[in-house]
């Protein structure tokens, strides 16, 4: 009562008045401790509840006939298209960069394993048993997982320690409870003797009912295969930390498995069932996606707030209501023997994960939330027994933060103008596509910064303190030696140049623009340019005159043929070509503020064809104002024109009225775009016409990911279509799209490559409404070769897997056996002629680095020492260079001289970590700059791989470049 009256109770105004700020925040979070405390326990009672619904009706399912292998089909694709979009937005940072073949092998396990075998098995001991037994048997999955885990020596078990005991106890109770739970819930009385039993007292004679062991016997083969399938998630787990994003790939993995297992078994795919139809079987996949996706979220925030004990104690709460839904529901009895079965596995399951619990307490009694035991991660899938989602196999959500909370940068001064000047540095060589030609180059001039080992936006006080840190160390007169002191003066001329650039304003400015040779050749903006307006203006007039000089160099073509192709048709005897359309454009700035464009384009589709040309003149009116005026003519003669106007920096609008030649009408346009953010902006449209419609629609690009959606209804029709690709490097990327509307139902996925400095390539498989097809795209500069291939016109199953699994197996056999070969070859011989190139410049560098080094060598050692005694950062080992070729000597055929384009620089990162035990190198820096590095092999992507102690664990990272590192941080951990 005390409690609740200083909470606001009927003495609460008169006590609250009188509490100081401290006292009213312990109370505020109390109070929100309370709140979350209750949000956990009724969300896990709920999420049980929800649990037992599905085996119940699961149970129903099956006794209706249904195939469980079409059930697995459906609803493990439900659960990759729920839980896909959630990977993407939450944990598509901790994505590997690349997939080797033993991550696949292990992807395809699990897949094999967690959907086709455990889920199929499972949904066939409900079929023979009842939806109680298929909650209860799960229980044992902690007691196994903990003994597969033994046994593979995940798990260190030492025999004289108490809770070691305690989980062996809790294992064989577990086992015990469910062959007592099995064997009892199997007898059943002879039928000749139960028609006597009801006029003679004599007991009835009991057999084992054949059809419920067997279903027993598949239930705990499923929880063995889940618990091996877990085990080896955990594994996996280690390379690829993204919990969700696992389930999510091996869902769509498990799909094709289950697919090929029923074909080999069934022959084909039956879709027309009297029991159910398609649609309602669809309904019910999605509808079990989303809810089991739903508890899948819910439980990782409650193992995130609380741990993953707690979240497995409930566990038997879904047995405890599937007992009762199935007695009023289904009709079933339960059986004492079947009920002494439960208590002794609930008995062994909270023996085992009280043992755990107390095994496994936090590190730090600071943290506010229950993180879940990184290195024991066994334990985490007590209760995962539901069937449309595994929530077992991903109840190990890890939390990854970083050890030290980032430090703000203060905001530099004349930062704003600099932006301005990177933004003109920045215009000529932006490009947003992921499919159009992108050189890797990383930013220029940036190397006195990474001299200095400061930031490109560090104040003037950031710049003076580095200048004098690096001084202190090489500043000639602490040296006696004579060699020393000369390699001491080199180093320190280098910084006093750096210092003395980096703090005057005006050569900054310049040096951010042009670099050292704007500095050299003397492209001082004038001695009259001393204040910020005016550098702005002269840089502003010189960006003009160069946009000037290249649009009016430029003569730019651009043009598409699109051939379409159809099996079908070609079976049916009308030829394999379907149509086909050109399109080309000329676009030429014909003055300062003209451009004229001319387009054509021309489509034959079977027996009819069309024609059609347009002439474009733009003119700028002002540089926020614009007017477009537009002739069409063909079969269908336009004339329009179109006005945009810059409303701020952030908005624009577009007004255009189009006027059709032939019959009078009119469409009026009205679009406005909005800037959301830095990578994001959103549009609507208004046209109102003929065909009257408005659409919404946003798009965000960033260096890694582009997006975009539009939803747009109309007078006659209805469409919403997304699209979504990544770039999973700087020559490849991948893409999915879908539409959905009236007159579309489709969804496409595919990726693309590109093959050289103007050419990419691209396949994307797409099925829908329409059929299956393959569309297949060549682009080249600004000339694009699209060819879409029709494989059927109706939608099977199987023949979409085909269709999807062949082609692409093809490619992988392809690449692996000639194309990767080839390229490797090609890679040799232009890395050997790259090295003999730059030889003799290499080893004077590596003879500078050593030098330098031996400077920072006292230093170093000196702070080494000292994170040592507190525990702090130590970086045993960093690499520096070209780190892909230095893994594969062999495989590229050279030798380990020629390989090894990496440099030691372990000891300028220890003479770099803080007092404070952190270390950071910037973004848009490149590593070559710092002291004590060099690039060890000039024109080759380059990399630092860094391994570290902190607190007495084990951390290691690798970053590209120009990067950003910040250490030590909880996702580097070993």
């Amino acid at each position: 009562m005390g409690w609740w009256r200083r909470s606001g109770g009927v003495d609460g105004p008169a006590v609250h008045d009188d509490l100081s700020s401290d006292d009213k925040a312990a109370m505020r979070v109390r109070k929100r401790e309370v709140v979350v405390e209750a949000a956990v326990i009724g969300g896990l009672v709920a999420v049980q509840f929800v649990y037992a619904a599905n085996s119940v009706l699961l149970s129903y399912l099956m006794s209706l006939g249904l195939n469980p292998l079409t059930l697995v089909v459906f609803s493990a694709l439900a659960t990759f298209l729920v839980l896909s979009p959630v990977a993407f937005v939450f944990e598509r940072s901790l994505w590997p960069k690349k997939f080797d073949l033993k991550l696949l092998v292990k992807l395809v396990l699990i897949s094999f394993g967690g959907v086709t075998m455990f889920q199929t098995l499972f949904l066939k001991g409900i079929k023979l048993t009842s939806a109680t037994m298929a909650t209860a048997m799960p229980n044992l999955a902690p007691g196994l997982i903990f003994l597969i885990a033994w046994i593979v020596r995940f798990e260190k078990v030492n025999i004289g320690c108490l809770y070691s005991k305690v989980k062996i106890v809790g294992t064989l109770l577990c086992v015990v409870g469910a062959l007592t739970m099995s064997l009892l819930h199997s007898t059943a009385a002879n039928a000749s003797e139960m028609s006597s039993s009801s006029s003679s007292s004599s007991p009835a004679n009991t057999v084992f009912n054949k059809d419920k062991i067997i279903g027993c016997l598949y239930l705990m083969a499923a929880v063995f295969i889940l618990s091996s399938i877990v085990v080896l998630q955990a594994s996996a787990l280690g390379h690829f930390p993204a919990p969700i994003s696992l389930c999510s790939i091996t869902s769509l993995i498990g799909v094709f498995t289950t697919a090929a297992v029923q074909l080999f078994e069934d022959h084909g795919f039956d879709l027309n069932w009297s029991i159910m139809s398609f649609g309602h079987l669809v309904g019910f996949s999605i509808l079990a996606g989303l809810i089991g996706g739903s508890c899948v979220s819910f439980n990782g925030w409650a193992m995130k707030k609380r741990g993953p004990v707690l979240v497995s104690m409930f566990s038997p709460i879904s047995t405890v209501c599937t007992v009762l839904l199935s007695v009023f529901t289904l009709g079933e009895t339960i059986k004492l023997g079947s009920l002494a079965g439960m208590f002794l596995m609930f008995t062994g399951l909270y023996l085992v994960l009280w043992a755990k619990g107390k095994e496994g307490p936090p590190e730090s009694g600071d943290r506010q939330e229950s993180e879940p035991d990184v290195e024991k991660p066994l334990l985490k899938a007590g209760n995962g027994h539901r069937f449309p989602t595994r929530a077992a196999l991903i109840r190990h959500l890890t939390l990854q933060k970083p050890l030290n909370p980032s430090n703000r940068i203060p905001k530099p001064r004349g930062a704003g103008l600099r932006k301005i000047l990177e933004v003109v540095n920045a215009w000529s060589s932006r490009n947003c596509s992921l499919v159009m030609d992108e050189e890797v180059t990383g930013p220029p001039s940036r190397e006195l910064y990474a001299l200095l080992h400061v930031s490109p936006e560090a104040t003037e006080e950031e710049i003076r303190r580095a200048y004098r840190q690096w001084a202190q160390v090489y500043h000639p007169d602490k040296y006696q030696d004579l060699q020393m002191k000369e390699v001491a003066t080199q180093n320190f001329q280098r910084i006093c140049q750096a210092y003395e650039i980096l703090s005057d304003e005006t050569k900054r400015q310049i040096y951010d623009i042009y670099g050292m040779e704007g500095l050299n050749s003397g492209l001082e903006l004038g001695p009259r340019l001393s204040k910020a307006e005016e550098i702005k203006e002269e840089l502003e007039r010189l960006r003009r005159k160069k946009e000037q000089e290249k649009h009016l160099m430029h003569f730019r073509p651009s043009g598409t043929i699109l051939t379409n192709l159809s099996f079908p048709h070609l079976l049916d005897g009308h030829g394999f070509v379907r149509g086909m359309a050109m399109t080309t454009e000329y676009q030429s700035q014909i003055s300062k503020n003209n451009t004229l464009a001319l387009n054509g384009n021309l489509a034959v589709a079977e027996n009819s064809g069309g024609r059609a040309g347009s002439i474009l003149l733009k003119h700028d009116i002002s540089p926020v104002a614009s007017a477009e005026f537009m002739v069409t003519f063909g079969l269908h003669s336009l004339a329009g024109m179109q006005t945009t106007h810059h409303l701020s920096n952030h908005a624009t609008a577009t007004m255009g009225l189009a006027i059709s030649l032939q019959d009078g009408s009119f469409n009026l346009t009205n679009a406005w775009t909005r800037q959301l953010s830095d990578t994001a902006n959103g549009n609507i449209q208004l046209v109102l016409g003929r065909e009257s419609s408005i659409g919404v629609g946003w798009r965000k690009e960033d260096k890694k990911m582009s997006s975009s959606g539009e939803i747009k209804f109309g007078t006659s029709y209805f469409g919403a279509s997304a699209n979504c690709a990544w770039r999973f490097s700087s020559k490849s990327h991948g893409c999915i799209g879908g539409k959905v509307g009236s007159t579309a139902l489709e969804f496409e996925v595919g990726g693309g490559r590109k093959i050289s400095k103007f050419s990419t390539v691209r396949a994307l498989y797409t099925i829908g409404i329409k059929g299956i097809s393959w569309k297949v795209e060549l682009h080249r500069s600004g000339q694009k070769l699209i060819i879409p291939i029709l494989m059927s016109r109706h939608l099977n199953p199987l023949f979409a897997a085909g269709a999807f699994v062949v082609p692409t197996s093809v490619y992988f056999v392809l690449k692996k056996y000639f194309l990767k070969p080839y390229f490797l070859k090609r890679e040799k011989q232009k890395a050997l002629d790259n090295m003999e190139k730059t030889s003799a410049e290499v080893q004077e560098a590596r003879k500078a680095v050593e030098r330098a080094q031996k400077l920072l060598e006292n230093v170093a050692n000196r702070k080494k020492n000292k994170q040592l005694e507190v525990g702090g950062l130590v970086v045993t080992g960093a690499k520096y260079g070209n780190l892909k070729n230095t893994g594969r000597s062999e495989e590229l055929g050279l030798d380990s001289e020629l390989a090894s384009q990496v440099i030691d620089v372990t000891l300028p990162l220890n003479f770099l970590v803080s007092d404070a035990g952190q270390l950071k190198l910037h973004e848009g820096v490149r590593k070559s700059g710092i002291m004590g590095f060099c690039d060890p092999c000039p024109g080759v992507p380059k990399q630092l791989h860094v391994q570290y102690t902190y607190g007495g664990r084990n951390f290691e990272v690798t970053v590209n470049d120009c990067e950003e590192l910040s250490i030590p941080r909880e996702a580097h951990r070993i």
